[in-house]
């Protein structure tokens, strides 16, 4: 999608291939000197990774982190 309209993207909640694991995808255009996109730089985030960052954290008392994407899944919410 950043590819096709030239802006930052999210993409959906997957299942990697060859990781198996849970992810989602983040996409940014790389723009040449005209403005034309000629490379997209993206990054994977392994959602167990997130749900372990999360949880690790101090939050105060009666604080709940919920990540959620477009279509309702629930990709974050540790314990």
């Amino acid at each position: 999608m950043a590819l096709k309209t030239g802006k930052f993207a999210i993409g959906d909640y997957q299942i990697g291939r060859v990781t198996h694991k849970q992810g989602i995808n983040f996409g940014y255009p790389v723009l040449d000197e005209t403005g034309v996109v000629s490379a997209v730089a993206f990054v994977a985030v392994d959602l167990d990774k997130l749900n372990q960052i999360a949880a690790d954290n101090h939050f105060p008392d009666q604080t709940f982190v919920t990540v959620i994407d477009r279509d309702g899944t629930v990709l974050a919410r540790p314990p």
